[in-house]
């Protein structure tokens, strides 16, 4: 009985309370209205000032502010310096001395503000401010302010997430480019004491750049593989030619961002977009402090996980088979493993730089995407036609970029991953036989200078696939340990290749069909597609006559020592 009255006495004491707060908000509102806030008026207000100021312990200065802007609140009305202007029948500037109040009341997590939209985002007086909602509960709910205190922050991550708060405000035009300067400023100095973002400001990481590093961080652990930062930058950075400054920086790698390799460039399909990722070692760093991200392989289009490899026979010439042989085995991890180290005792290069070159459809790609499958290795596979860009200058870059790219990410493989160049027809070509006018040919003689030099002292496992090899630089001879040229296949080959592919082949047809065209893999590959699709309209396999006529359309008959095709 004791217990029950001493509960309905706490519940009156509080709603007491609650009513002698709201009394007090009510009555410092109406006391103010038209009263420009003479020192008899602020007198009159004092008593209900410091109920206030108690309830929230801030100032009396700080209370009346608050008591201004609650009561729209209720209402659900933000309220801006001019609204306060009104009330109070004053001019702007005698509010403006109260600045102070309304920032402070801001960092206690007290007051809310956003961007009222007009013309101008960067006033002061362009701001709407409301008492936060969690507040607003407390006061109808009888609960103490402290209920709506910020948490502590206690780890990296909740550090990162109280300034990607911050940022989205400014992303989403809710505060001012020079106000999220200012909070940015106080927070990195508040969250100093976490070593990541300490090291951020020893290194010379500026404000608007570390911004966009913990807007591409925190994208990329809620799964983001690229990130678009274009309208950020805009928010960030004010006039076109700044913000213009700012992507030739970025995208010429002068930018601190990735000088201090921290971020890197996403290839996008459009030239001018701009999206950034993690680099793999700044995923290090963060797994250092506590937090694991992993990047995304799979999303990586450029990267061929050898799972992905579907098991295909392949037949060989004599020569061709023996040569493959001694890669295959080199590849195994266990032989790969002895052989760099025996080749570091001996001071002796320890690249495996190999050339495949032959006629198209002779099976250069998929002898290597076979023997990536067999050894276990990821192949990071570059489409030479992506490095040709047309901004003067950039092909260079990439393909620099692509070399660095490898051996970051090899680090953080379990073996070796391969370096694929197919079709690296245009960048092996002999210099002195490059056509096209001369901007072309200084860039082409750029890029396989680059190449040059980074496969004289590659570390890795390198492939080029090309169709073209009697106009091969001689420089590029002695880089490639392994050169194999692949051959149209044998008529045995041939005969075992028409065999494998259409078991219901018997042997004499497998063998006439051999003898008769002189196909690749890959045309004959094309053959048995036809014939797959014969038997799904038709529901019968093809007849030998069928596959004879399927041949000759492949070859493109000829007529005499002319083609039928053309002038």
């Amino acid at each position: 009985m004791i217990g029950a009255m001493k509960t309905k006495e706490i519940a009156k004491a509080k709603a007491q309370a609650n009513s002698a707060l709201l009394d007090a908000i009510d009555c410092v509102y109406k006391e103010s209205d038209g009263q420009k806030l003479s020192p008899e008026n602020l007198k009159k207000m004092k008593p209900s000032l410091r109920i206030i100021a108690d309830y929230l312990n801030v100032t009396q200065e700080q209370a009346l502010i608050f008591a201004l802007i609650c009561v729209d609140t209720f209402s659900g009305e933000a309220v801006t310096i001019r609204d306060i202007c009104r009330h109070l029948s004053v001019n702007s500037v005698a509010v403006i001395r109260y600045y102070e109040a309304f920032e402070i009341l801001e960092e206690k997590n007290i007051l809310d503000s956003s961007i009222k939209r007009s013309y101008s985002r960067e006033q002061s007086n362009n701001k709407e401010y409301s008492v936060r909602l969690e507040l607003v509960n407390a006061i109808i709910k009888h609960e103490p302010c402290l209920k709506i205190q910020k948490q502590p922050i206690n780890n990296l991550i909740d550090a990162l997430g109280e300034i990607y708060v911050l940022i989205e405000k400014l992303d989403d035009d809710l505060i001012s480019g020079s106000d999220f300067i200012s909070k940015l400023e106080k927070l990195r100095l508040e969250l100093a004491r976490f070593d990541f973002i300490n090291n951020m400001k020893v290194i010379g990481l500026k404000d608007k750049e570390f911004s966009i590093l913990v807007y591409v961080i925190w994208k990329a652990l809620s799964g983001s593989n690229g990130v678009d930062i274009e309208h950020l930058t805009k928010r960030l950075i004010g006039s076109p030619s700044s913000q213009m400054s700012f992507f030739q920086k970025l995208k010429s790698g002068k930018n601190d961002l990735i000088q201090h390799h921290l971020l890197e460039i996403v290839p996008t399909r459009f030239l001018n977009d701009i999206e950034l990722m993690p680099t793999q070692y700044l995923t290090s760093i963060l797994q250092e402090n506590g937090i694991k991200m992993e990047v995304q392989k799979s999303q990586r289009s450029n990267i061929i996980e050898p799972a992905s490899i579907g098991e295909k026979n392949l037949f060989y010439n004599p020569s061709e088979s023996q040569q493959l042989s001694s890669v295959r085995s080199m590849m195994e991890e266990k032989n790969y493993r002895n052989l760099m180290e025996r080749l570091q005792s001996k001071n002796l290069p320890t690249s495996m730089n190999i050339l495949l070159y032959g006629a198209p459809g002779t099976g250069k790609t998929e002898s290597v995407l076979q023997l990536a499958r067999v050894s276990g290795r990821e192949i990071i596979k570059v489409d030479i036609s992506q490095t040709k860009s047309m901004w003067f200058g950039e092909s260079e870059k990439i393909i620099k970029k692509v070399f660095t790219d490898y051996f970051e990410y090899a680090k953080k493989c379990k073996i070796t991953p391969i370096l694929l160049f197919n079709e690296a027809d245009a960048i092996l070509g002999n210099r002195s036989e490059l056509t096209g006018n001369s901007n072309a040919r200084q860039t082409e003689n750029t890029i396989q200078n680059i190449l040059l030099e980074e496969l004289e002292n590659f570390k890795g496992i390198f492939f080029a696939t090309t169709n073209f090899a009697t106009n091969l630089d001689k420089a590029f001879e002695r880089r490639f340990l392994f050169k194999i040229e692949f051959h149209k296949p044998s008529i045995e080959a041939r005969t075992l290749i028409w065999m494998n592919k259409l078991s219901f082949l018997p042997e004499i047809d497998a063998r006439n069909l051999a003898e008769q065209f002189d196909l690749s893999g890959g045309q004959i590959d094309n053959i048995v597609r036809k014939s797959e699709i014969e038997f799904i309209m038709y529901g019968e396999s093809v007849q030998l006559e069928q596959l004879i006529t399927f041949c000759q359309e492949e070859t493109i008959a000829k007529v005499g020592n002319r083609n039928v095709i053309g002038f």
